[in-house]
């Protein structure tokens, strides 16, 4: 383009092509630059927060246990004076008894804990006669009291069955003496123990009347039961005594002790 002006005129041309020419160019280079670089991810800000931890606590401390407080000493005895011992209780052993104050052979066989029937008193005799043979054979022997603190053996309910059972093939008995009234029953009953018999009082009602017997035992026939009569008949030099086959309730309660 050519203009015919003056040339001041020139300059303002100059400048006014100078603008339009950079409104056209500038587009071109910033948008092509900007177009080039890949749009940056925008991050969100990382917020550190602190992580509280727990206060631990000191243990415990045990309380402190309390000083026990000293034993009391007792005093000592005075001089030439004996302290009296302790007493010391021994154990208590199946099949014996120790005999308390105030016991007797009738008294002890009642127990329920021995043979809880005081006609059996001969057993316990018979049984413990090396500890009893210094005793006084007197009429009322099983009611004397016997010495505190001794211990006497007894047949239990186990030996009994047992003891039973073997006597079921010897029923037959010597019958010594019968009497009402225990005098004469009890000093023999002793005596013939005392010579290796093995005796029992039972008691029995005849004609309103009650009578003990004193038996010894046990014989597998009546040869042998008769054989053991006239044996006895000679301790006692009298002709009282007399054999029988006894039944299963007399056998029950007097065999097997």
């Amino acid at each position: 383009m050519y203009f015919v002006g003056k040339p001041s005129s020139y300059k303002h041309l100059f400048r006014l092509n100078a603008i339009i020419a950079f409104f056209f160019i500038s587009p071109v280079f910033l948008g092509g630059a900007c177009s080039k670089e890949e749009p940056q991810e925008i991050q969100a800000p990382k917020v550190v927060v602190r992580i509280k931890r727990p206060v631990q606590k000191p243990p415990m401390a045990a309380p402190a246990k309390k000083p026990s407080a000293p034993e009391k000493k007792q005093p000592a005895p005075p001089p030439g004076v004996k302290q009296p011992k302790k007493k010391v209780e021994k154990k208590k052993r199946e099949g014996y008894y120790r005999v308390q104050r105030g016991d007797t052979l009738f008294k002890i066989a009642g127990r329920k804990d021995v043979y809880d029937d005081p006609m059996k008193w001969p057993s316990l005799f018979r049984i413990n006669l090396k500890k009893l043979d210094n005793m006084e054979t007197a009429e009322s022997f099983q009611d004397k009291e016997i010495p505190e603190g001794l211990e006497l053996r007894f047949v239990t309910s186990q030996e009994a069955a047992r003891n039973l059972r073997k006597l079921c093939a010897k029923p037959w008995v010597v019958n010594v003496f019968s009497s009402q009234n225990s005098k004469k029953i009890v000093p023999a009953a002793i005596k013939l123990m005392k010579n290796g018999y093995r005796v029992y009082i039972t008691n029995v009602t005849i004609k309103g009347k009650e009578w003990l017997r004193l038996r010894a035992g046990f014989f597998r026939n009546r040869s042998e039961a008769t054989a053991a009569a006239k044996k006895i008949k000679s301790v006692f030099k009298e002709d009282d005594a007399w054999i029988a086959k006894i039944g299963k309730m007399e056998r029950e309660r007097f065999g097997g002790y």
